[in-house]
């Protein structure tokens, strides 16, 4: 089951939205904004239902994240060990600074996994592309990844991720191209995730 969440602080997200005229209007973060767990702890679904869009004369949304943005899992009822507010303030204060300088120090990890998203989720959910869409997709991808002005570190990493989904589903090892982003992005995050705990633990 999906974990749902709440932003601690939303005075560092902004939330846009565009009516179908072209103008914009801002919305509360706080109580517009749905977010659950998308693939465990390392992707999160940020939605908001048709129907509120409508409600609202909205077209799309946009959604801006500031820094040290902190999610928190929403109180469950019957949780018989909720989060104190002395946990909630270590969180969202000094190990959020630590995961920020974690994510900072990695330009590649962080700068892959970002593109890599953003990428997959130009592609369909539900449907694999042919062998020649994909072809095209990729071609696509790697002169957009040299030319979108990422640091070097992570282009590098962008560009093994388009190499490696490329091979990987053509052979079946994933079922499209998005999976495999998908996957790739996970462990980056991953493995960022790793590097975070080993610094809280070790006092880096």
């Amino acid at each position: 089951m999906p974990i749902r969440y709440k932003i601690a602080d939303t005075g560092n997200v902004r939330l846009v939205g565009v009516r179908k005229d072209g103008s914009r209007v801002d919305l509360d973060a706080s109580k517009e904004l749905d977010l659950s767990s998308l693939r465990r702890q390392v992707a999160v679904r940020i939605a908001i239902p048709k129907a509120r869009l409508d409600a609202l004369g909205l077209e799309s949304v946009a959604v801006e994240i500031g820094r040290n943005v902190t999610l928190l899992p929403e109180t469950v009822a019957g949780d018989n060990n909720p989060l104190s507010e002395s946990e909630i303030a270590l969180a969202t204060g000094p190990l959020r600074e630590v995961g920020t300088r974690v994510i900072e120090s990695d330009a590649g990890k962080i700068g892959g996994a970002r593109w890599i998203l953003q990428l997959s989720d130009t592609l369909p959910q539900a449907t694999a592309l042919t062998p020649k869409a994909r072809s095209r997709f990729l071609k696509r991808a790697r002169n957009t990844n040299a030319s979108a002005g990422l640091p070097t570190p992570a282009r590098i990493q962008a560009g093994e991720i388009l190499n490696i989904c490329e091979v990987k589903t053509e052979l079946g090892a994933y079922r499209s191209l998005r999976q495999c982003f998908e996957r790739r992005h996970d462990t980056l995050l991953w493995r960022l995730n790793v590097d975070y705990w080993l610094s809280t633990h070790h006092g880096s």
